[in-house]
């Protein structure tokens, strides 16, 4: 994203690469101490907040009407995580499956 060739020009303006990688260093989503007890039944626990809320927020701003359609979607991932799905059919062949109403 920060390449001076290929990246996008805006990131480089918005924060430095250095100050990225620092946020990214201590973001978490989930209780670490209590992970491995939420894991055993749950393999989404990590993020499952924040999805949740993700969805609720999407339920609320979005009034469906009489045309609707359910497609599939491939969000690309190389993370090791046991819900990763091959899709050989799609561009980017591993990542999180998940279905889209629009």
């Amino acid at each position: 994203m920060w390449d001076k060739n290929f990246g996008v020009p805006i990131i480089a303006k918005l924060m430095s690469r250095n100050k990225f990688l620092l946020v990214m260093k201590y973001l978490r989503f989930d209780e670490k101490s209590t992970r491995r007890t939420r894991v055993v039944s749950d393999k989404f626990c990590m993020i499952r907040e924040l999805w949740n809320k993700f969805i609720e927020n999407s339920q609320a701003c979005y009034r469906p009407n009489q045309h609707l359609t359910v497609d599939e979607q491939l969000l690309p991932s190389k993370n090791r995580c046991s819900f990763i799905q091959y899709m050989p059919n799609k561009p980017d062949k591993f990542g999180i499956k998940s279905w889209v109403m629009a």
